[in-house]
Order: structure tokens, then C-alpha cells, then sequence
């Protein structure tokens, strides 16, 4: 499965702000005076776990190559065997027997 990266710091995103480990703060914008505090972020320890796992994911690869081509190898050699029972079972939540 591939997630897009936008999609991913839109999620984080969102979740932390549902949790409220995001507060946004000061008063800053359109028509509020040259004196108005500018705007800022401030997280919790939570949320910025958080970013640092997401700076993290960004560091890897997007495709592991080697399990590609340990998966192409098995399938050319006919050793890829498709445990459709198996497949059957956890698509349906092994509700049937």
C-alpha cells in the first residue's frame, strides 16, 4: 500500500488537532493592528513525537526494492504460492469456515 505524503500530514494533522495536542495561538491577521502578535504553534510533547515520526517516514523508501524482487524471483520460479483460503478468510473477518 503507498500513502501519499500529503495524505499522511493531512491525517496526522487532523488527528492531533481532534485530540487537541495542536493549540493555535496569538492574534495576528487581517485587520488586527500593526501591533498584533504574530501568529504561532505550539505543540505538545505528544504532537511533536508525532512530526518527528512523520520526518522519519520521509526518510524511507517508498518501495522496498529487495522485497520486490524476492517476490518477482518466487513468482518466475513458480515457488509464489497464493494462500487463497487465507486471503478468503481475512477479507470476510474469518467469519466462515
Amino acid at each position: 500500500m503507498r500513502i501519499a505524503e500529503s495524505h499522511l500530514q493531512d491525517v496526522l494533522s487532523r488527528a492531533l488537532q481532534a485530540s487537541g495536542q495542536i493549540r493555535q495561538t496569538g492574534a495576528a491577521g487581517p485587520g488586527r493592528g500593526a501591533e498584533a502578535e504574530a501568529d504561532s504553534l505550539e505543540l505538545s510533547p505528544g504532537a511533536r513525537r508525532a512530526a518527528e515520526i512523520v520526518e522519519w517516514l520521509k526518510t524511507l523508501p517508498q518501495v522496498r526494492q529487495e522485497r520486490v524482487a524476492e517476490l518477482s524471483r518466487r513468482i518466475a520460479s513458480g515457488e509464489y504460492r497464493v494462500p487463497a483460503d487465507e486471503i478468503v478468510d481475512m477479507l470476510l473477518g474469518g467469519e466462515v469456515e
